[in-house]
């Protein structure tokens, strides 16, 4: 069985992490309590636009993250147990039933940490406990047509850095689809992906709930677009705000999106419009009592909030 390329995979679950726990940057990643509903003023606005872009781009971070392991599956059953980077070792199982050696339905995986230490640009992360991935539809038509959903799930996986750890729980549904003209799609969805622990900063909790996030991506052009809706539930902002996509995000990669509109629904009627004015700048409209009549507005670079 082919061992799985676990750093390529871990940088990209390790990256949204490291960030939360302030180990590194947005930038150095290639960009990423309670049911209190948080009122949007202009003093929090670019917070709140970061937890909410932050939010659906970890959850994309999970599914390539999960994806990077799908091919081992096509090698056939078996399993290894292989050393980590820096340290501890990583188990993989996998179970791959008839068709054999190809992705189908019923086929599935699972990887166990052990103290299992990876070296990420100089952060050294420690992983404990374990994620699975389970097919439950896979077809492959002429290439590079294919499809495929995955049901992917953490079991307490936990991630340590300089003394502070975050433990990632809960499932996701990724369903990928490739056309003719080799265009993928990308739909990530879930009742709740969780992150708890302790940094520097404090106790921090953030929970990804109700989610639909949707990525178009042309690989001959870069171009790609995205929209998603859901609630997200952040220590940081101090309570929960909903987000919903209104007109797409258009962009190429690796640019950020230059077209879309995205409002932000907290506490008190308040709303954030958040509109691209071009691949450099993000426009936000604070509506701070529900009137539809922004009180306060200001742009910010995206790289303030994504």
């Amino acid at each position: 069985m082919k061992t799985p390329d676990v750093a390529r995979a871990l940088k990209r679950l390790a990256c949204p992490v490291l960030i939360v726990l302030g180990t590194t940057s947005l930038s150095s990643c290639g960009g990423g309590g309670g049911l209190f509903q948080v009122p949007i003023t202009s003093g929090n606005a670019a917070e709140i636009a970061s937890a909410a872009f932050g939010a659906f781009g970890f959850a994309l971070d999970m599914a390539e993250f999960f994806e990077s392991f799908a091919d081992v599956i096509a090698d056939g059953s078996g399993s290894s147990s292989e050393p980590c980077d820096s340290g501890g070792t990583v188990d993989t199982v996998v179970n791959d039933v008839a068709p054999l050696n190809q992705v189908s339905a019923g086929d599935s995986a699972s990887v166990a940490f052990s103290s299992c230490v990876f070296d990420f640009g100089g952060d050294l992360a420690t992983f404990q406990g374990g994620l699975s991935i389970a097919v439950s539809q896979a077809t492959i038509g002429p290439p590079p047509q294919a499809s495929a959903t995955l049901q992917l799930s953490f079991q307490n996986l936990s991630v340590q850095v300089a003394g502070q750890t975050l433990t990632i729980s809960g499932a996701l549904t990724l369903q990928t689809v490739t056309d003719a003209a080799g265009v993928v799609q990308t739909i990530v969805t879930g009742t709740s992906v969780r992150v708890v622990g302790q940094t520097v900063n404090g106790p921090v909790e953030v929970d990804l709930r109700d989610f639909r996030i949707e990525r178009t991506t042309d690989p001959s052009t870069g171009e790609y677009s995205f929209t998603a809706r859901g609630t997200i539930v952040d220590t940081t902002i101090g309570g929960s705000v909903a987000f919903e996509t209104i007109d797409p995000f258009l962009g190429t990669d690796p640019d950020d999106p230059d077209e879309g509109q995205m409002v932000v629904s907290g506490g008190e009627n308040s709303t954030l419009t958040i509109t691209a004015v071009d691949s450099s700048t993000a426009h936000l409209d604070i509506d701070v009592d529900g009137d539809g009549t922004p009180d306060s507005s200001l742009d910010v670079d995206w790289s303030e909030i994504r």
